[in-house]
């Protein structure tokens, strides 16, 4: 499965360090989370998965209040 994933950040003026889908990555199976790090402490201001024919995929993710450096979003079963 491809996935596109599309993370505007409140503060976007850092980098992704690690992550364990890549956009446009062709996947056997999904991981039952998704991790995103960060260099340092930001704010999602929105968190968008989408797959190979552009329709969103729908997460059970509550979009937090707080600064983190490690978003670790649950996968759709």
């Amino acid at each position: 499965m491809a996935m596109t994933v599309v993370a505007p950040l409140a503060n976007a003026h850092t980098t992704v360090k690690s992550s364990t889908l890549e956009d446009g990555g062709i996947y056997q199976t999904i991981p039952d989370f998704f991790d995103l790090v960060f260099a340092r402490k930001v704010g999602l201001a929105s968190l968008t998965l989408k797959d190979t024919d552009g329709k969103e995929i729908v997460l059970d993710f509550t979009l937090p209040k707080s600064m983190e450096t490690k978003f670790s979003i649950p996968m759709p079963s």
